[in-house]
C-alpha cells in the first residue's frame, strides 16, 4: 500500500513539473512525504529527467556523502519521439527519532556528469494509539537502527542547517553575444548571521551584466531557500573560472532583544564554475553573418509604392523575431548582395534597429538607379545556432518593384529659362555696381610720426628691472606658506558632536544599517557629553540597565532586534524612531536629564 501511495504521488508530481522538465534536460528531484509516524521506514521516490542519450548510473546514487541504495520503478518517455525520459527510483531508509529532520541532497551520475537534488525536510511523529508499532526493517546494512532515547532528549526544532549551491541556467560553453542566467541558492533553517560570503560568480568578470540581480525567497517544507541570480552576456572568447565559493555563519535565537549565538560555525562551500566562451567557427561562415546568435526569422516588407521614378526613395521595413539575443542582431551589408550592387544606392550609415517587445525593427531607405530593375531581389540574412553549433541562412522573398524614368517634359528648377532684362534695368545695375565698388582713400595725416625717443629702450628694458626679482621671490614664499597653512586647517579632524550624528541618522534610510549605526553613536556621544559615561567607545550591551542609561540601552537593543528580525513592520520602526527622538531630547548637554 505504501509503495502504491509513493508511486501515485510521484506520478502526480511528474504531471505538475512537466514544463520544467522540458525546459531543462537533466533534473533530479525527491518526492517524500512531509510526515512519518512511529517506527515506519522513511520511503520516497527519486525522480530523474534526462535525454535518451544520457544514461543514469544506478550505482552512483549518494545521500549526502553516503552510498544510497535505490530500486528502479520504471522509465517513462516524456515526448512522442522519446528524446526525453523520466526515470523513477524507489528508496527506503530506516526509521528516525521523533522530531523534524533534513533529507540531504541526492547526487547521481547522468551521462558522465553529476547532478544534485534540493534538500527536503520531513517530520516523524508518534504513532496513533490505535496502530501498533511494527518492528522496523532496515534495507541499508551500513545504517544502524536509532538508539532508544527518552522523549525529553529529543529535539523539538529543526537543527541549524546551511548549504550553498551554484546555479547556471544554460550551457557552460558559450559564444559571444549568448546570454545565460547564473547565481547561487542558499538553503538554511532558522535565523543565521553570515560572517563570510565569497560569491565571485555574481561579479561575472569578463561578462556583461544584463539588468540587476534578482533575489527570491521561499519556504520549502520548513527549509528556507534564498536564490540570487544575474543575467550575463558573453563578450570575448576565453575560459573564465569563478570560485570556489564559500558561505559561513552562526545560527542564533532571540532572547529578550539579544541574540544568543550557537557555538558551532556553519559552513558550506561550492566548487568552482568554469564558463568557456568559444569563438564563432570559420568553417561555413556565410558572408552575411555579423554576430546574430539564436534562432531568428526575418520579415521584409515594402512600405513605399511599388512604382517609383529613378532616384526616388524606396523604404523597406525589416522585422526580426525569434529565440535568442536580439541585441546581437544587426543588418548585413545589403549594398554588396547579389542584385543590389550598382542598381541601388544606400546610405553609408547602417540603420539602427529598435526593439519593440519580442521584435527588432529596422527601417531601410534606398534609391533605385536604373529602369531595368523589375523587383527588389531576395536578401540574405544569417545567424548562428548555439545548440547545433551551425550557421543558418535565411532568404527573404523578392518584392516586385517598377522603376520608370523621370518625366523631362515638365520643367524643373534647373532647366527654367533666365528672364531677359530691359535696358533701363541694365543701367540701374551698372550704377549700383559702380557705387558699391568705390573705395575711400587712406587718411595718412592723422598717423603718429616716429620720434627719436621711440628708438630707445622702454623703462623696463634696463638692468634696473632686476630689482623686481627679490619682491617676486618673497611673494612666492608667502604663497607657499599660505598653501601649507590652508592644508593644515583642512587636515584637522572635524569634531562631530551628538547633534550632528543624530541628524545624519534621521536622514539615513529607515531601518538601514547606516541609520542604526549613526543612532547608536549619537546616543553614546550624548551620554559621554552629559557625563553619564566616561567614553563613547563602549558596547551598548555593556551599558547599565537602570536609569536613563538603561532606557538608552533598551532602545538600541530593540532597534537592533528590529533590523535583524526581518518580520517587523515599518510602523514599528517609525515608532522606535519617535521614541529615540523623545529620549534624545531628554538628555541635556549641560549635565543631567530633563
Amino acid at each position: 500500500m505504501t509503495f502504491f501511495y509513493t508511486f501515485t504521488a510521484s506520478f502526480l508530481f511528474w504531471l505538475l513539473t512537466t514544463l520544467n522538465i522540458l525546459v531543462q534536460a537533466v533534473e533530479v528531484d525527491i518526492d517524500i512525504k512531509p510526515q512519518f509516524f512511529g517506527s515506519a521506514p522513511i520511503e520516497g521516490t527519486v525522480i530523474v529527467s534526462h535525454s535518451k542519450e544520457e544514461k543514469v548510473d544506478p550505482e552512483s546514487f549518494k545521500l549526502g556523502t553516503e552510498t544510497f541504495k535505490v530500486e528502479l520503478i520504471k522509465e517513462e518517455p516524456m515526448t512522442a519521439s522519446g528524446d526525453l525520459i523520466l526515470s523513477l527510483y524507489h528508496f527506503k531508509l530506516p526509521p528516525r527519532l521523533k522530531g523534524p529532520h533534513i533529507f540531504r541532497e541526492v547526487t547521481v551520475d547522468v551521462g558522465g556528469t553529476k547532478y544534485q537534488s534540493v534538500p527536503r525536510t520531513f517530520e516523524v511523529k508518534d504513532a496513533p494509539a490505535s496502530t501498533p508499532s511494527a518492528p522496523a526493517k532496515y534495507d541499508t546494512p551500513t545504517e544502524q537502527p536509532p538508539s532508544q532515547q527518552p522523549a525529553s532528549s529529543q529535539t523539538a526544532s529543526i537543527p541549524p542547517f546551511l548549504q550553498l549551491k551554484t546555479y547556471v541556467g544554460g550551457p557552460e560553453e558559450l559564444y559571444p553575444g549568448q546570454q545565460i542566467i547564473i547565481g547561487y541558492r542558499y538553503f538554511y533553517t532558522g535565523n543565521i548571521d553570515t560572517t563570510q560570503e565569497v560569491i565571485p560568480l555574481l561579479e561575472a568578470e569578463g561578462f556583461t551584466k544584463i539588468g540587476d540581480k534578482v533575489i527570491t525567497e521561499r519556504e520549502l517544507n520548513g527549509l528556507s531557500v534564498r536564490q540570487i541570480t544575474q543575467k550575463i552576456e558573453a563578450k570575448q572568447p576565453g575560459e573564465y573560472t569563478f570560485g570556489p565559493s564559500l558561505l559561513e555563519g552562526y545560527a542564533y535565537e532571540s532572547d529578550l532583544g539579544r541574540k544568543v549565538y550557537a557555538k558551532e560555525k556553519l559552513s558550506s562551500s561550492a566548487a568552482a564554475v568554469v564558463l568557456r566562451v568559444s569563438p564563432f567557427p570559420e568553417d561555413g561562415k556565410p558572408p552575411s553573418f555579423n554576430g546574430a546568435i539564436g534562432k531568428f526569422v526575418w520579415t521584409v516588407k515594402l512600405i513605399s509604392p511599388t512604382t517609383v521614378h529613378t532616384g526616388d526613395e524606396v523604404e523597406l521595413s525589416i522585422d526580426v523575431k525569434g529565440d535568442g539575443n536580439l541585441d546581437s542582431v544587426k543588418l548585413p551589408e545589403l549594398c554588396c548582395q547579389p542584385g543590389m550592387s550598382g542598381l541601388f544606392s544606400l546610405s553609408d550609415l547602417p540603420p539602427v534597429g529598435e526593439l519593440k517587445g519580442d521584435t527588432k525593427h529596422f527601417d531601410v531607405k534606398l534609391r533605385p538607379l536604373s529602369t531595368s530593375i523589375k523587383a527588389l531581389p531576395k536578401l540574405e540574412f544569417s545567424y548562428f545556432d548555439p545548440e547545433t553549433k551551425k550557421y543558418v541562412i535565411f532568404h527573404s522573398d523578392p518584392i516586385p518593384l517598377s522603376v520608370v524614368p523621370l518625366d523631362t517634359s515638365k520643367p524643373s528648377v534647373k532647366n527654367l529659362p533666365i528672364p531677359d532684362t530691359t535696358p533701363a534695368e541694365e543701367t540701374q545695375q551698372k550704377q549700383a555696381l559702380a557705387t558699391n565698388s568705390s573705395v575711400e582713400a587712406i587718411n595718412t595725416e592723422s598717423s603718429y610720426p616716429l620720434q627719436e625717443k621711440d628708438l630707445h629702450n622702454l623703462p623696463f628694458g634696463t638692468w634696473w628691472s632686476l630689482l623686481i626679482l627679490p619682491f617676486g621671490c618673497a611673494a612666492l614664499l608667502y604663497q607657499y606658506n599660505l598653501f601649507k597653512y590652508l592644508e593644515a586647517i583642512k587636515s584637522k579632524p572635524k569634531i562631530i558632536d551628538s547633534e550632528d550624528l543624530f541628524s545624519q541618522a534621521q536622514a539615513a534610510p529607515l531601518g538601514s544599517a547606516e541609520a542604526h549605526e549613526l543612532l547608536c553613536q549619537a546616543f553614546l556621544h550624548r551620554l559621554a557629553e552629559t557625563g553619564e559615561i566616561n567614553s563613547p567607545e563602549i558596547n551598548p550591551e555593556a551599558l547599565p540597565t537602570t536609569g536613563i542609561i538603561g532606557e538608552v540601552r533598551t532602545l538600541l537593543l530593540a532597534l537592533e532586534e528590529t533590523r535583524y528580525a526581518g518580520r517587523e513592520t515599518r510602523d514599528k520602526e517609525e515608532t522606535l524612531m519617535k521614541n529615540a527622538r523623545h529620549l534624545f531630547e531628554k538628555l541635556k548637554i549641560d549635565g543631567g536629564v530633563s
